[in-house]
């Protein structure tokens, strides 16, 4: 990774051509804030706005966590740090070490 790319998941982007990145992720500002740690195994996409996986997370406490990330994608032993984590995510299945998760809409 350069300094001209972004890295979004297992994708570099180009860091010239924004367009490219998820919709919600950089361009809008979240409006809703759901704190997740008593959601470990429920749904995201039904809190916020409905049918929309949170654009990012928030954590208190860094740590690792497992999901499902907005294309269906499983994940295990995620490394989340302290502040803004731009990760899309439908579902967050185990939280590991990773404190006070907040989803971001």
């Amino acid at each position: 990774m350069t300094a001209s790319t972004v890295k979004m998941g297992r994708k570099l982007v180009a860091a010239s051509d924004l367009s490219d990145l998820p919709s919600g992720v950089l361009q809008d500002p979240s409006t809703t804030y759901v704190k997740l740690d008593g959601l470990v195994g429920t749904d995201l996409t039904g809190n916020g706005q409905p049918g929309v996986p949170a654009k990012g997370l928030w954590v208190g406490t860094a740590g690792t966590i497992d999901g499902i990330d907005a294309q269906g994608n499983v994940f295990t032993g995620f490394p989340v740090f302290t502040g803004f984590n731009p990760i899309m995510v439908k579902e967050i299945t185990a939280l590991h070490t990773a404190l006070n998760v907040w989803g971001l809409y």
